[in-house]
């Protein structure tokens, strides 16, 4: 009788400590999807220890770490690794390119290719620095690295300045990789699974 009780008190704790939405999504072709998310309240110390990871010290932060923890610790339903998120890609969402004309008319390609998760996580996150200071170059940097593609080879940031091709077109360039990464981010509600198991994370540190 004691056992039973104390298996029952153990279940009304665990159901106390989880948190159930439903996530809205768009699907790959425009209709409405959604999904069943839990999240579990892993403990101040755990908490706290994944909401550091928002500022990690000089204006910087670590989100592909910050939820990746976050994956392993509080989402519960469904269980990701940032191996099954990529894996549950599609090819389609692979690459991209941009038609557009440089600053002495030539007609470009803006080639883009998705860098993966964490990564796209980082720089989507840090589009602002912690403080909300702009991060605009190093961002650009990062992307000329992981997302812009020339003859199949990463750019170099002179490749936005003029005697080169993409001339002129470094903000453009720069907005459609960002819109990129979030569109892909968006991908099956993804992003919107993990951002409110952020809101849920908060709320547990705060309350």
């Amino acid at each position: 009788m004691t056992e039973t009780k104390q298996d029952d008190n153990l279940l009304k704790i665990m159901k106390e400590a989880r948190h159930d939405e439903t996530i809205k999504f768009k699907t790959s072709d425009g209709k409405d999807g959604n999904r069943k998310a839990t999240y579990e309240d892993p403990g101040i110390g755990i908490a706290m220890r994944i909401m550091d990871l928002m500022n990690t010290g000089d204006d910087e932060g670590d989100f592909g770490k910050m939820f990746q923890d976050m994956m392993s610790q509080v989402l519960i339903e469904p269980r990701w690794t940032y191996e099954d998120l990529e894996k549950g890609l599609p090819e389609s969402l692979h690459k991209k390119q941009v038609a557009a004309k440089n600053k002495v008319g030539k007609d470009v390609k803006i080639e883009m290719v998705w860098p993966g998760y964490r990564t796209a996580l980082q720089m989507t996150m840090m589009l602002e620095r912690p403080s909300g200071a702009s991060n605009m170059h190093d961002t650009l940097v990062v992307l000329n690295r992981e997302v812009f593609r020339h003859n199949g080879q990463p750019v170099r940031m002179e490749y936005w300045e003029m005697g080169h091709e993409g001339y002129g077109l470094g903000m453009k360039a720069f907005s459609e990789a960002t819109e990129y990464l979030r569109d892909v981010l968006d991908y099956n509600g993804v992003l919107e699974t993990l951002t409110t198991g952020l809101r849920f994370l908060s709320n547990t540190v705060r309350f």
